[in-house]
C-alpha cells in the first residue's frame, strides 16, 4: 500500500458518457472527501478520494454526462476563419478576406481583416492572434492609462499575454499583464479587467475598499464578471468560437453550467 504521503498517481480510465467512450485521468488522495471533475485542453480529469469505489466515481460521471460533455466541447481545437467569416473585435464585428498577396491587416473602416490566402490551419490562427495582440497593446494601454488617472494611480508598465489560468496579474513592481484574448471581449468587459488590475496598484487584495473603487470605475463589473464566467472559455477557443458569445455581458443562458463540480 503506499505511504499516506505518497504523491498521487493519474491513471487512465475510460467512461461511457450518453453513448460516446470518453478517456479520463483519475488521481486519488487521501484527503479528499468529494468527487471532482473538470476539463482541460489535454482532456477530462477527475480526482476523488482514496476510498471511493470504481462504481461511485462511474455513477458520478453518468450523472453529469451532458454538462461533461459539454465541457469537454468547449476545449476542442479553436476553429479556423474562412473567408467571409466573422470575428469580434471589441464591439464591432469584422470580415475575414483571403487575399491573393501582401501582409496580414486591419482595416477598421471597411470593418474588414485581411490575411495571406496561403495561410492555413495554425498559421492564419497565429496571424490573428498577432492583429489582436496589436490592438490589445494599444486600446489596453489607453484603458488602464484612463482608469490610473481617475484612481491617481498609474501602473509603470502594461504587458501583453496569454496566460490560460486568469485574465490579468498586477505585479508588485507596478506592472499589469492583460491577456491579449480580451480583445475579443465586448469592450466594456476589455475595460473591466483593465479597471481591475489597474485597483490592484492601491489595494492589492479583493476587500470591499477594492470592491469599492472598481465599482466606482465600472459601474456594470458584475455583469462584466458573469459575461467572462459563462462565455470567458469561447476566448480561449478563437475569434469564431468568441463570436458566438453574446456581444453585450448577459446572464447566464440556460445550457451552461459552472466550468468544474465537486460531488
Amino acid at each position: 500500500m503506499p505511504r499516506r504521503n505518497s504523491p498521487a498517481t493519474a491513471v487512465v480510465h475510460a467512461a461511457d458518457l450518453d453513448g460516446h467512450s470518453v478517456s479520463y485521468r483519475l488521481t486519488r488522495h487521501v484527503g479528499q472527501r468529494r468527487i471532482r471533475m473538470w476539463a482541460t485542453p489535454d482532456g477530462l480529469r477527475v480526482t476523488a478520494p482514496r476510498r471511493a469505489s470504481g462504481a461511485q466515481i462511474e455513477r458520478a460521471l453518468r450523472a453529469n454526462s451532458r454538462w461533461l460533455r459539454q465541457q469537454i466541447d468547449d476545449w476542442a481545437p479553436a476553429p479556423v476563419p474562412s473567408d467571409g467569416d466573422t470575428i469580434p473585435l471589441g464591439d464591432a464585428r469584422l470580415v475575414v478576406r483571403l487575399v491573393g498577396s501582401g501582409r496580414s491587416g486591419l482595416d477598421r473602416a471597411a470593418g474588414v481583416v485581411r490575411l495571406p490566402e496561403g495561410l492555413e490551419g495554425a498559421g492564419r490562427l497565429a496571424a490573428l492572434e498577432r492583429i489582436y495582440r496589436r490592438e490589445a497593446r494599444s486600446v489596453f494601454g489607453a484603458l488602464c492609462a484612463r482608469h490610473g488617472a481617475a484612481l491617481g494611480a498609474q501602473p509603470a508598465r502594461v504587458r501583453i499575454t496569454d496566460p490560460r489560468s486568469r485574465w490579468g496579474s498586477c505585479s508588485s513592481t507596478g506592472t499589469v499583464s492583460l491577456s491579449w484574448r480580451l480583445a475579443m471581449a465586448p469592450s466594456i468587459v476589455a475595460s473591466s479587467l483593465c479597471a481591475h488590475e489597474v485597483v490592484h496598484l492601491l489595494v492589492p487584495n479583493h476587500s470591499r475598499a477594492f470592491r469599492d473603487h472598481l465599482e466606482r470605475l465600472v459601474p456594470e463589473v458584475a455583469a462584466c464578471e458573469a459575461w467572462l464566467s459563462w462565455h470567458g472559455r469561447a476566448l480561449l477557443r478563437g475569434p469564431l468560437a468568441a463570436a458566438a458569445a453574446p456581444s453585450l455581458p448577459a446572464a447566464a443562458p440556460a445550457d451552461r453550467q459552472p466550468i468544474s463540480r465537486s460531488l
